[in-house]
């Protein structure tokens, strides 16, 4: 009997976080940072960094520049259809290890009028030439067909056949208005990969480039794969132009967790995920929504009761993904008005050590629930006052009685004073200054409890209008090897910082207690 064995699709990632994902006017990088972001890319497994557009400026040359003589692998640049940006792309790659020159033909009716005025015969003339002379300067060419999704579907075909003929080396498939739905993409795909003879032979690589104007970037990307591209241009967290770019994350973990259906493999060092979407959400000051996928702060985060219950049994149950994998934290859940008895018997045991007995917790949660009813997330610090109050507990537990900032003389410095009470009326005050309110914060803990909370990661929103904002803020911390979360929401931004740490020191006194 003999065996056949389906050789797995290789599929190439083209991160263009650094280049379409600037083009997003939320998004903007320092030098260094672009560096490190590159550096970081790199070291992922990322097969192709698009580095930036060497002619916009001297100072996008230069950063350029300096990325091709720090990273190992590819690095793509991006001109226009004339010989001045080819040299200077050209020019700008000289140090990279495998050099890549990206240029895009606008293929549309609404693109050449609006751009060029060309018609499409003088259009693939251009882009003949264009190609012509990114050959002859050494660099692999990558061409790509603009607003595919919005041009006839005989002049998409006969500019990738023309284009590969004559040597193109990777030809993209760019749905740049966000235009095309999923079945319409994976048709257009499926199409050409069978029409074009060098996608088939894999002479010429295919790749999609798709935008998220109607939110299918991600899943427009996927069918582009499963319909026979091999490499896919993505940017990290989904930054981009208007509604952005095909989600990175989204798309690797589709590929990963779903290897039944797409039967493809990738270089990515999945572990590398989370750091990834760490360092551009920390370069960009940028705030993704709270369940975009994977990087989200509520992609493993579980609310309902039902949901919570059926994790404690199985992972299996709710979570299709293990975060781990990817370098996020595991799966968790905050107790909230949606939680169930047997959650909070969990999370109390967690929390303090404490069992109890799930006929009674459904008791105390339903007491808990019409407290807290409006707040949604019910803190550790009020869970753990209300067993104190219940006679269950009786570690210390502290709270925020007053707090005052200040700016201090230095720039970039500030002071807080705050007092706390305990829940056995003690009080404690004490002041500190530093960079930042976490970090004063944490200079406090450490003063008053001797506790050096190690800070991982902070977030803070801000939501509402002039007179009515509210701040929240997202804490995670380590102490004594063990990870803490936690969130609090107040009317000026210290409160709801210094608060949330406190939380912190109170779930660690109640593991403790």
């Amino acid at each position: 009997m003999v065996l056949t064995v389906i050789q797995k699709k290789k599929v190439r990632f083209l991160d263009t976080t650094l280049r379409d994902g600037l083009q997003s006017p939320s998004v903007h990088f320092n030098d260094k940072a672009k560096i490190e972001i590159a550096c970081a890319l790199d070291r992922a497994g990322i097969d192709v960094i698009e580095a930036g557009f060497p002619s916009a400026s001297k100072k996008q040359f230069d950063v350029i520049d300096a990325i091709c003589g720090e990273v190992k692998g590819s690095v793509a640049v991006m001109g226009r259809m004339n010989e001045k940006d080819i040299s200077i792309c050209a020019q700008s790659l000289r140090k990279s290890a495998s050099g890549c020159i990206h240029v895009s033909v606008p293929a549309s009716k609404y693109l050449r009028e609006s751009k060029t005025g060309l018609d499409t015969a003088s259009t693939t003339k251009l882009a003949l030439q264009s190609l012509s002379l990114i050959k002859s300067s050494g660099f692999i060419a990558e061409i790509g067909i603009e607003d595919a999704g919005r041009t006839e579907y005989s002049y998409v075909e006969e500019l990738c056949r023309v284009l590969s003929e004559n040597g193109a080396d990777i030809i993209n498939i760019a749905d740049t208005s966000g235009f095309m739905q999923t079945d319409e993409f994976g048709h257009l795909i499926k199409k050409l990969h069978s029409s074009v003879l060098r996608f088939e032979t894999g002479e010429t690589v295919l790749s999609v480039h798709c935008h998220n104007d109607f939110g299918l970037a991600a899943a427009n990307t996927l069918a582009g794969i499963y319909n026979g591209a091999s490499q896919v241009e993505t940017t990290i967290g989904g930054v981009g132009e208007r509604s952005g770019n095909a989600q990175f994350e989204a798309v690797l973990a589709a590929l990963e967790e779903r290897p039944d259906y797409y039967n493809a493999e990738t270089n990515i060092e999945k572990k590398s995920v989370a750091s990834l979407c760490e360092l551009v959400r920390k370069h960009s000051c940028l705030i993704e929504p709270d369940s975009i996928p994977l990087s989200g702060r509520n992609s493993f985060l579980h609310s309902s009761g039902i949901h919570q219950k059926a994790l404690i049994k199985s992972k299996n149950s709710y979570s299709i993904i293990n975060p781990e994998v990817y370098g996020f934290d595991k799966d968790r859940f905050d107790i909230t008005v949606f939680s169930g008895s047997g959650a909070f018997v969990f999370y109390v045991k967690e929390l303090c050590g404490l069992e109890i007995e799930e006929e009674t917790a459904s008791v105390y949660l339903s007491e808990l629930k019409n407290e807290y009813h409006s707040n949604g997330v019910i803190s550790a610090t009020d869970i753990l006052s209300f067993i104190y109050n219940k006679g269950l507990f009786a570690g210390e537990i502290w709270f925020l009685s007053s707090i005052k900032s200040y700016e201090e003389n230095a720039p970039g410095e500030v002071l807080l004073e705050v007092e706390l009470n305990s829940i056995n009326n003690s009080i404690l005050k004490c002041a500190a200054s530093g960079s930042d309110f976490a970090d004063v914060s944490a200079k406090i803990i450490n003063d008053l409890f001797n506790q050096e909370i190690e800070i991982i990661q902070t977030q803070t929103y801000s939501s509402g209008s002039a007179g009515s904002i509210s701040y929240r803020c997202d804490f995670k911390a380590s102490f004594s090897g063990k990870i803490y979360y936690s969130s609090n929401v107040a009317e000026r931004i210290s409160e709801s910082v210094f608060n949330a740490f406190l939380d912190i020191h109170n779930q660690i006194g109640g593991c403790n207690a």
